[in-house]
């Protein structure tokens, strides 16, 4: 409480006995209280509208970047190990291997020749 120890309160009780009496003090320390009660709810009703303020809009703009966090995260994943997933993949037909001509020697020619 205002970071005052008991025996600092004590003095504090005694002087303001000394000073204003034991008539007044009863009614000083009423007019304290009520003060101290304005105070401390108008502390309060500041501290709620600047919480519902503040808050709300804070709370919106935390989740958007907590959203883009997470897709950036996601993008980068698939940037380090790419996947092409295999289900939407389309099946390609094999291809038949090319066939080139086998290069005659002059005898193979000349073979074919004679065989006509």
């Amino acid at each position: 409480m205002l970071g005052l120890d008991l025996s600092e309160i004590v003095i504090i009780m005694v002087v303001a006995l000394i000073v204003f009496g034991p008539e007044k003090l009863p009614e000083i320390s009423r007019e304290i209280g009520k003060f101290m009660g304005r105070t401390r709810r108008t502390v309060e009703s500041l501290r709620r509208e600047f919480y519902n303020e503040i808050y709300p809009p804070a709370q919106e703009l935390g989740r958007e970047f907590f959203d883009a966090s997470r897709e950036l995260r996601a993008v980068g994943q698939d940037l380090l190990n790419p996947t092409t997933p295999t289900s939407q993949s389309t099946p390609t037909a094999p291809t038949a291997p090319s066939i080139a001509p086998e290069p005659q020697s002059a005898a193979d020619t000349s073979n074919k020749e004679e065989a006509k």
